[in-house]
């Protein structure tokens, strides 16, 4: 009697996220490498612009500053275009990703290379810190102008109630 082969079944490949989450993703991933580079970027600037005897937390915080005005923007356009809700996970997840690049990676660019852990705490709260507080400033000056989705469609319920012809003899 011949031995039988095993059969092997053949499987599609699953997709492990949908296309929606896959662009999530992507913007997250996208975002927050820009973020990186901002500082990097800002820290080297810092670190040849300024004297040389600059103090270490000066070029941090000119680097601080550049990425919270970019985090600011970035929370500002996507609340143009998103909910409210998925702006903030969003933001989250990118404040979770950039936050230990920056402080890994910023102080070897921003010229003291050895490691206190003292200081990259430090470092990882004021990262942390700020970005939160950019995302925030972006996304609620969106939300006060009435820019968001939300706030759009909460204007125009409002003009056309407005806008509504009153008939006559009807109650209020």
């Amino acid at each position: 009697m011949p031995a039988m082969k095993a059969q092997t079944v053949r499987r599609r490949p699953t997709r492990s996220l949908s296309a929606g989450a896959r662009t999530r993703v992507r913007r997250i991933a996208a975002t927050t490498g820009v973020l990186v580079g901002i500082d990097l970027v800002a820290r080297l600037v810092a670190r040849f612009a300024l004297p040389a005897g600059t103090d270490t937390f000066q070029l941090a915080a000119w680097s601080a500053l550049a990425t919270v005005v970019a985090v600011a923007v970035v929370g500002f356009r996507w609340t143009l275009r998103r909910r409210v809700p998925l702006v903030t996970g969003d933001l989250f997840f990118v404040t979770v990703a950039t936050t230990p690049l920056v402080a890994a990676a910023g102080p070897v660019v921003g010229g003291s290379p050895a490691f206190d852990l003292g200081v990259v705490a430090e470092e990882l709260a004021l990262c942390a810190g700020l970005l939160v507080v950019g995302a925030a400033a972006g996304v609620l000056l969106a939300v006060a102008l009435g820019l968001d989705p939300t706030g759009r469609a909460w204007k125009q319920q409002a003009d056309r109630v407005l806008t509504k012809s009153r008939q006559p003899g009807a109650r209020r």
